[in-house]
């Protein structure tokens, strides 16, 4: 026999089998599927593309037929002023609706017509009441504080230094309130008005802070009132003889002469020694008699000799603190004090 057909079966290797498939041919398999479906998603988007960016392209078809371009900065002051005109053009057309914030658009005057048409009442167009202080012509060689200046504050400033609270401690609605000040001392010096702070603050604008500028006759008003000598009524007078004197309750009192024992304690004893008598004083403070009222409260001094700006005693009765059960002292009264620190607080 052939010792070829007798002879064993040899093993054959893996690499000879003609029909078992190499790793290169399972590669080129896979990256032909990684590619159909790559061109699939990109068809898809195209798709997408046209069918929902086809409308708004339509959109931007103007009458004239024209496509603008969806490159354009929107942003641009050409593009702004574009949109400016278009919509300035329609407002005095016929208007529009805008329908994300639920409003019709439409001319001033269409709108005037309807409300006219449905029987309401309208007002003429561009009539405007710009009247906003008192038209009435002040003589301003006879102003006074209630006649003349206190109508101006009330008016612009009460507001800020009305008597609830006034800003700074400054409250112009009562003669007494303007002249003693704010906490930082007076805003009025009698005779000049270039010294005194509130004519500043009223001529640069400064003041009222929350309403439009006084008007320049209303500044002058101001002005005249201080130059006159700050009267509280009755007609004013430059002469200044007669600025230091003052008419109190029962008398009259010379500014220039204050005496403690005559115009002071009077007042001290007629409004304050109910809580500051000599049977349980509040806050340690006696004002009924002079060694009293200059060994001052349980917390200090309430009175600095040349110095009322300062003095606490002052900044009490001039923002009505003090009396506390009883009517604040009138102007006339504050005055005097006033003058007697001023004077340097003396024993008389």
């Amino acid at each position: 026999m052939n010792d070829t057909q007798n002879s064993p079966p040899q093993n054959i290797s893996s690499n000879q089998v003609p029909n078992q498939p190499t790793k290169a041919r399972r590669k080129s398999k896979w990256n032909g599927l990684g590619c159909s479906l790559a061109f699939i998603f990109v068809l898809v988007g195209l798709v997408a593309t046209v069918v929902l960016g086809g409308p708004r392209l339509l959109a931007l078809v103007d009458q004239t037929g024209t496509v603008a371009l969806a490159l354009d900065d929107p942003t641009s002051p050409a593009t702004l002023a574009a949109h400016r005109d278009q919509a300035l053009a329609q407002l005095h057309g016929y208007g529009w609706v805008d329908k994300p914030a639920g409003v019709a658009r439409i001319p001033i005057a269409r709108a005037i017509d309807l409300v006219a048409e449905a029987g309401l009442p309208v007002a003429s167009q561009g009539v405007v009441d710009t009247t906003d202080s008192p038209t009435a012509t002040v003589d301003l060689a006879d102003v006074n504080y209630t006649d003349d200046v206190l109508p101006i504050f009330e008016q612009h400033c009460a507001e800020c230094h009305g008597a609830d609270e006034p800003e700074e401690g400054l409250q112009v609605t009562t003669y007494a309130g303007v002249m003693a000040g704010s906490i930082y001392g007076a805003v009025i010096k009698p005779g000049d008005p270039d010294g005194s702070y509130l004519v500043e603050l009223v001529a640069t604008g400064q003041m009222p802070k929350r309403a439009p500028d006084l008007s320049q006759a209303e500044i002058d008003t101001i002005i005249a009132w201080v130059e006159a000598g700050a009267p509280e009524s009755g007609a004013a007078t430059t002469d200044p003889a007669t600025t230091n004197a003052i008419t109190d309750t029962q008398t009259t009192v010379d500014l220039a002469n204050v005496s403690f024992q005559n115009h002071v304690l009077p007042i001290f004893m007629e409004s304050c020694a109910e809580c500051h008598g000599d049977d349980n004083p509040e806050e340690g403070l006696v004002l009924t008699s002079y060694e009293d009222v200059m060994a001052g409260s349980i917390y200090g001094s309430v009175v600095k000799p040349g110095a009322p700006d300062d003095s606490y005693l002052v900044e009490l009765v001039s923002t009505g603190q003090m009396p506390k059960r009883g009517a604040d002292l009138t102007a006339d009264q504050i005055a005097v004090i006033v003058a007697w620190i001023e004077a340097g607080a003396p024993d008389n």
